[in-house]
């Protein structure tokens, strides 16, 4: 016999069973048992011989009744067994409408009792008589009684079982458990060990699968090597093309329009990739939402940060105009709101914080120009990061900015960019913004006195060898200075370089406590890349120690590919 999921409930020794009782088909009955057909109760008839079958040799030990609701068409799975008894001739009576009134004229008697059939300890329960006084108008008005009757029944029959059960288990001979049980303890316990073997080989798999993804390069990512001059004149040419679309002008006018009802002073920025040059069509407009002329003040609290998330949600929604698939992230550590332009199409990410994050697109846009082989291998890594952190935790550790910030050091390192702090010396009066300084000075190469670089793929090279050789533990990225930082220095700032002077009067307008400390620069991580302008945040706090060994071993497979494969100049 099948239940309603599917599970055979054939006679299976002394395996338990899990028996699922529908205790609504009493109630179905008793409501419409004048209009149940022969098919149904005669179906119903085999499966309560079935049943009870099941429970006097002990195969069932467990009755559930969960509250579900079913159809005639599966009362062929489980139910009690229903039967009228007449006293009179004391003959069992079928319970169909039908054969109840023929029998009821054919007897003449009055006294027709309803009982259970023969629960498990082969003891007779009476349940409850039914008084008739044998004319078919008076059966009529009994059909009311009935529906008490089930429930009643219902519930006397559970007690039984339960009470009857109970008894033949207290009563089972020892001898009956002795062979049959032990050898249904020891296929138990197979049967356990089994299914911890099945969970080791499974976690070991796993282990295996997420080791080799650490230690070997994906086929994707192997032919996006061989074909470095492809993949940066393709995605060069995709950044440059997106940089300055006239649909940014129409989205930043649009949002304007709509929160100017509530923000007079709004003002909208667009940042980002799309605007530093290593942008895709498919990525996310980033842009900041100045809402009370905020540009050049600290960073807002993330409770009023996520005030202004929800009433700039609420304003779009309700302008009922170009804006849809709103999700508010207030956890993170700069709130956003995501949303989507459905008349450009395109994913937008609302940020209302201060004007830094602009300012530091501008930064990343002229290193990319001043020197083009940097924005030929910043595509290019940018590629390559995608294809091998490719899994959705991954993508939400693995940032491309900080990708563009590990180029732009290196290059720093071998003096093809200079440090971001002799831009800034340039300035006679800084742009503060809270704490950081914002702007800089944008001089040429010659005026640097630096080298246009006119390889590329040597610069790749470099680059995987340079990171997979870092001393992590010991230094910090410090694209301010241009060179590593030892970590050691940021526990004692007043021993940092004097050109981290921002950092240093940052750090002592703190008050020493737990929650000050969360906002100096992290350096207890796997790796530590300091932004060059708010430098009291790492831009790798996300990388854990998985990610990181996996960024360092591939940094060394793909260069080795590199090296086989040569080739010329991008």
């Amino acid at each position: 016999m099948a239940s309603h999921d599917g599970t055979n409930y054939e006679c299976l020794g002394h395996f338990n069973m899990e028996l699922f009782y529908f205790s609504e088909i009493l109630e179905t009955f008793s409501l419409n048992s004048p209009h149940i057909d022969a098919t149904s109760v005669s179906y119903m008839i085999k499966i309560v011989q079935t049943i009870d079958s099941l429970l006097n040799g002990g195969k069932v030990k467990k009755i559930y009744n969960p509250k579900v609701r079913f159809s005639p068409e599966i009362f062929n799975k489980v139910t009690l067994e229903r039967n009228f008894h007449c006293f009179s001739c004391n003959n069992g009576v079928p319970f169909l409408w039908t054969d109840f009134l023929k029998h009821m004229k054919e007897c003449g008697k009055e006294r027709i009792s309803k009982k259970i059939v023969k629960p498990p300890n082969k003891k007779t329960h009476e349940i409850k008589e039914i008084h008739s006084v044998g004319s078919e108008s008076s059966l009529s008005e009994h059909s009311s009684s009935l529906a008490s009757l089930a429930s009643y029944h219902e519930d006397n029959f559970k007690r039984a079982l339960a009470k009857n059960t109970k008894e033949s288990s207290r009563a089972a001979p020892k001898a009956s458990s002795s062979k049959e049980g032990d050898q249904f303890k020891k296929q138990k316990k197979e049967l356990k060990e089994l299914k911890k073997l099945i969970k080791a080989k499974k976690k070991q798999t796993k282990l295996d699968a997420k080791k080799q993804s650490f230690t070997t390069l994906k086929k994707k990512t192997i032919l996006l090597l061989k074909m470095v001059d492809e993949t940066i004149s393709q995605n060069v040419a995709i950044g440059e093309k997106i940089i300055n679309l006239s649909v940014y002008k129409e989205i930043t006018n649009d949002l304007e329009k709509i929160l100017g009802v509530e923000y007079p002073e709004v003002k909208v920025y667009v940042f980002g990739s799309r605007k530093t040059g290593l942008g895709t069509q498919s990525g996310d407009l980033d842009l900041f939402v100045d809402v009370k002329n905020h540009y050049n003040m600290p960073l807002k609290s993330k409770e009023e940060n996520a005030e202004i998330v929800e009433k700039v949600h609420e304003l779009l929604v309700r302008s009922n105009s170009n804006w849809d698939k709103f999700v508010s992230i207030t956890s993170a550590r700069t709130p956003i709101l995501k949303t989507f332009n459905t008349v450009h199409k395109i994913p937008c990410d609302l940020s209302f914080t201060n004007g830094l994050s602009h300012i530091n697109t501008s930064l990343i846009r002229y290193l990319l120009t001043l020197q083009p082989d940097c924005h030929k291998v910043a595509c290019f890594v940018k590629a390559w990061y995608k294809s091998v952190f490719s899994a959705r935790y991954e993508v939400n550790k693995v940032s491309s900015y900080m990708i563009t910030l590990l180029v732009i050091f290196y290059m720093q390192t071998i003096k093809l960019l200079p440090p971001i702090s002799d831009l800034q010396d340039y300035v006679e009066k800084p742009l503060m913004i809270g704490d950081w300084q914002g702007d800089f000075q944008k001089p040429t190469l010659a005026e640097l006195k630096m080298e246009m670089s006119n390889d590329a793929r040597k610069i790749l090279i470099g680059f995987f060898h340079f990171y997979h050789n870092f001393d992590y533990g010991k230094y910090v990225v410090c694209p301010l200075l241009g060179r590593p930082i030892e970590r050691a220095l940021f526990d004692t700032p007043e021993l940092l370089p004097h050109r981290m002077i921002r950092y240093k009067e940052f750090v002592q307008k703190l008050a020493p406590s737990p929650e000050n400390a969360k906002e100096l620069l992290a350096t207890d991580t796997s790796m530590c890349v300091q932004d060059p302008l708010e430098l009291c945040h790492n831009v790798a706090k996300g990388i854990h120690i998985d990610l990181f060994a996996k960024f360092t071993i591939l940094c060394e497979k793909s260069r080795a590919v590199l090296l086989e494969t040569g080739g010329g100049n991008v």
